[in-house]
């Protein structure tokens, strides 16, 4: 039986428990898939009549699942820093310029992880950002398609696609299912 909740309240908002490895990897290579499968699935209900069409309807939302997954590691590799990093700077600093032992405590406090880790689960919200950033102009494109729905109509339902995705991306990182890249 496990001890551990799947989420608490913390000051700093909730905290959930990250999924174990078991149900990230398949979660990763599903969201993948379905990543490749939504655009074309929306290519296929409103009748894109190529495959040029089809490939430009599935683009957005590859570029929300790496994009977001980048800018996802971008923002966690920042709260790192800023929570451990500039504090070791700063003391490898102090030992080695000034010749001094630095003042207080390098590591950061229990307080301050849990901080950290809150915001490391939110800062999977940079799906629904890149989400928000691709949907305009893959509505444009959707215009566009060649299909037997109105072009107005495509790219609605396209921009709809793209945002839901994103959110449900995001969803999903917040509560733990998607693994975070470890970058070397």
């Amino acid at each position: 039986m496990d001890d551990f909740p799947q989420s608490r309240s913390t000051p700093y908002g909730t905290l959930y428990r990250p999924q174990r490895w078991i149900v990230q990897v398949p979660s990763l290579f599903a969201s993948f898939a379905a990543t490749l499968l939504s655009g074309w699935a929306l290519g296929k209900l409103c009748g894109a009549t190529s495959d040029m069409g089809q490939a430009a309807l599935t683009i957005p939302t590859v570029v929300v699942f790496f994009g977001g997954y980048a800018l996802w590691n971008a923002r966690l590799a920042a709260i790192a820093f800023e929570g451990i990093g500039a504090g070791l700077l700063k003391a490898l600093f102090l030992l080695v310029a000034r010749r001094k032992k630095p003042t207080r405590d390098v590591l950061p406090t229990t307080e301050k992880l849990e901080r950290m880790a809150v915001r490391a689960q939110r800062a999977a919200s940079s799906f629904a950002f890149v989400a928000w950033l691709t949907v305009l102009p893959a509505m444009v494109l959707a215009f566009f398609v060649d299909s037997q729905v109105a072009g107005i109509t495509l790219a609605l339902a396209a921009g709809a696609t793209y945002l839901a995705w994103g959110h449900l991306l995001a969803f999903l990182g917040r509560r733990g299912y998607l693994p975070i890249m470890e970058s070397e």
